[in-house]
């Protein structure tokens, strides 16, 4: 293989220079292979390379060269960081095992209950409040590195991460004071006989536990996806005067909602020598061209072959798939939503295909399944209004934005299945959808898909922030977020050969969803359909311009939430019809006017399709 002048250059500098280097290495690169033939250069005799799983680690150790007097090791930073917890606590055996944090919290709930009831009477630690207080010190365990938080710390991370946003005030005070303790317990060492997964990484860098081994050099890949945590092992495995040889795109920067902090571990390098790697051994021209919009930086290397980007309708997706053969093949969607409904479209259509991390989006979707009520689909439908609408009630309350979005993927998600199956049926059909596993075709997000190749990627368009459609005509639309705009790069940059837009109709956002509900439940009719179109025009923050005040639209909304048995639109509710701006009405006002006349008429489009009782007005 010709190396590329940039490529001569890092190993120029692996082989001669002298102290920490950065490379940011761009998609399709030959990081990887750039990295391995360092080895066979590097004068440090002793070199760590550093990987996220097993499978990764495992590969690396294949390649590894063989040099007389050399050292060489690939390893997990869960396996470098158990073998500090095992050194440290010597004849004494470590089980592992996944409920080990669940152990922690459970026994700082106990201590809790056992000291409230001598001063205040009984009140039992509820199951929400534990469940809570299990997520929030995962998470605490994968992202801090204090040996002690105080309640705000602790609170300011489970409302970020939306874990305390269910609970009432006494449970989330539970919650928060019971993570305290579990956090203080879980770095007790000497008492521990169960640890987990977030442990061996946590425990070395807080207690600062001494490594059994530390090298001359450190190779570390993917830095833009380390927390502060996994970085922090990796300076603990340097000997003195030692060296660090990082990798790492920023521009695939997409996992910071999981504590990866890449931006800080650059800063963290800003003494290192930066040297780049732009050219892409993996897309053609046209690939590159695409992606050059997002990056410029991005080059192809001479011979790639042309390629090309194109675009076909959603409806074109099942025949174009059934007519290209057995050929590698994504099917990316930067929602789990839209990604359900195209393999509910293909699976009607008889097309076969691997659904990526199927369990992980239909697991939570089966329990909200059994809460529903699937007895008919208008009371399916009405219960799933219903749960919407609370549900994103409390999210705003915590001001947890990521929560409402589940929630909303979930909704449409649900609403999609509606189109191919009974309500009953769905648990059977989510089961379905996982069978396959061998399928040259992948459906799967892009956070899923990441560091793998296809020669033809179709991307569902309208599902990327920089081609979503505006909220109503005539409105400003949104500049996406830099972790969006990453995500993209990432999809576009899976395509080796061919890279297909896929248009998607109309009505993938959820507003269009909401408004388009179909049920003859008097609240859900009237209050909850009003409720939902405000609450996601208020969360998508749509008040840019000046509020209107006072109106039709006013009036309009609160005779529609207005039911005969109960008030639904409260004063604060009108309040955020006040502030709507110029350019709402066709898209809000209008379909409330039609669906408020059509309650009038008993008119069937408010009605379930199976229902034949009259509307109620």
């Amino acid at each position: 293989m010709n190396l590329t002048d940039e490529q001569h250059a890092i190993l120029a500098y692996i082989k001669g220079g002298k102290g920490d280097l950065l490379v940011e290495a761009l998609a399709g690169s030959g990081k990887t292979f750039v990295l391995i033939e360092g080895l066979s250069i590097i004068p440090q005799r002793t070199v760590q390379l550093t990987a996220f799983n097993k499978r990764i680690a495992d590969e690396l150790v294949t390649r590894l060269p063989k040099r007389s007097g050399y050292v060489f090791h690939a390893k997990t930073f869960h396996s470098i960081g158990l073998k500090a917890v095992t050194s440290y606590c010597g004849k004494r055996q470590l089980e592992i095992k996944p409920e080990a944090t669940e152990c922690l919290i459970n026994f700082a709930s106990d201590e809790l209950f056992k000291e409230r009831t001598k001063i205040e009477g009984e009140r039992k630690v509820s199951w929400q409040t534990r469940r809570a207080a299990v997520k929030l010190l995962r998470t605490l365990k994968e992202t801090r590195i204090e040996k002690k938080l105080s309640p705000t710390a602790i609170s300011i991370v489970g409302f970020e991460y939306e874990y305390l946003g269910k609970l009432n005030d006494l449970e989330t005070k539970d919650a928060i004071e019971i993570t305290r303790r579990a956090y203080e317990a879980g770095l007790d060492l000497d008492h521990r006989s169960v640890i987990d997964f977030c442990d061996m990484v946590w425990l070395p860098v807080v207690l600062d536990l001494p490594l059994p081994a530390r090298y001359q050099a450190v190779f570390v890949d993917e830095a833009q996806d380390l927390s502060m945590l996994q970085f922090e092992l990796c300076k603990k495995m340097l000997a003195i005067g030692g060296r660090m040889i990082v990798v790492g795109d920023l521009n695939q920067q997409i996992y910071g909602w999981r504590g990866a902090d890449g931006d800080r571990i650059w800063r963290e390098m800003k003494d290192a020598t930066k040297l780049p790697l732009t050219t892409t051994f993996r897309c053609s021209r046209a690939v590159v061209a695409e992606a050059q919009e997002l990056v410029p930086a991005l080059q192809h290397r001479p011979d790639a072959p042309e390629g090309s980007v194109s675009e076909i309708g959603f409806a074109d997706l099942a025949p174009t798939l059934k007519a290209m053969g057995d050929v590698s093949t994504f099917v990316l969607s930067r929602n789990n939503a839209d990604l359900l409904q195209t393999a509910l479209g293909l699976m009607t259509a008889g097309i076969e295909f691997q659904f990526t991390a199927g369990q992980e989006i239909f697991e939570p979707l089966t329990e909200l399944i059994e809460k529903l009520d699937k007895t008919t689909v208008p009371r399916f439908q009405s219960s799933l209004a219903t749960w919407f609408a609370n549900e994103t009630a409390r999210a705003q309350a915590a001001n947890a934005t990521s929560w409402a979005d589940r929630v909303e993927q979930q909704y449409a998600m649900l609403m999609a299945m509606m189109s191919y199956a009974e309500p009953r049926e769905f648990k059977r059909v989510l089961s379905d959808l996982l069978g396959n596993t061998t399928s040259s075709i992948v459906l799967s997000s892009v956070h899923k898909i990441k560091g793998l190749e296809a020669d033809y990627v179709f991307l569902l368009r309208e599902t990327f922030a920089r081609h979503k459609p505006p909220l109503f005509p005539g409105a400003d639309k949104k500049e996406p977020d830099s972790e969006e705009l990453h995500l993209e790069y990432v999809a576009v940059t899976r395509a080796k050969h061919h890279l297909i837009w896929v248009s998607m109709p109309d009505g993938v956002d959820v507003l269009t969803r909401i408004l388009k509900l179909q049920t003859r439940d008097d609240i859900a009719k009237g209050g909850t359909i009003g409720k939902l179109a405000k609450d996601a025009v208020d969360r998508r923050a749509v008040w840019s311009r000046e509020a209107i005040g006072r109106c039709r639209t006013h009036d309009r909304a609160l005779r529609l939430t207005t039911s005969k048995t109960q008030r639904v639109c409260t004063a604060d509710d009108c309040n955020y019809y006040e502030k709507l701006v110029d350019g709402c009405w066709t898209t809000i006002v209008d379909p409330l006017k039609n669906l408020e006349a059509d309650l009038a008429r008993g008119s069937r489009s408010v009605r379930g399709e199976n229902d034949s009782e009259p509307a109620e007005d």
